[in-house]
């Protein structure tokens, strides 16, 4: 089950959205390899590697930064909410967000909208 679930070898060409010829090549192990001509280029398709191979991890480290995880790992999940929520991971990570706009450095900003525009994709695109 969990092997026939990840990409398998091969060579997927970059989405409309990489108009510079962009492509992910995945070795016979699996092992994604990303060539792109320029930096969106690479920050989307990392992006879009990550939302293939780890959905399930970015959804699940979510829910445990929100203190929701009890919500589809069940009541063995709860201390864990409850910790989350004491610490306030969540919010810690919207005031570092709100604190980017701060730096004012627009490749930063290119880059983590590229990443997420990748993730994006690769939910409403690919088959997981």
């Amino acid at each position: 089950w969990y092997r026939r679930s990840l990409p398998t070898e091969g060579t997927l060409d970059a989405p409309l959205e990489c108009p510079d010829g962009a492509e992910i090549c995945r070795d016979e192990y699996g092992v994604p390899h990303i060539k792109a001509s320029t930096e969106f280029d690479e920050w989307f398709l990392l992006g879009l590697v990550h939302a293939q191979d780890r959905l399930w991890q970015m959804h699940a480290s979510r829910r445990l930064a929100q203190g929701r995880l009890s919500e589809f790992a069940g009541a063995k999940a709860l201390s864990l909410d409850t910790l989350a929520r004491q610490v306030g991971w969540y919010r810690i990570a919207e005031d570092d967000w709100a604190s980017c706009a701060e730096w004012q450095d627009p490749a930063a900003e290119r880059m983590i909208k590229a990443y997420a525009s990748g993730v994006s994709w690769a939910m409403q695109n690919c088959r997981m």
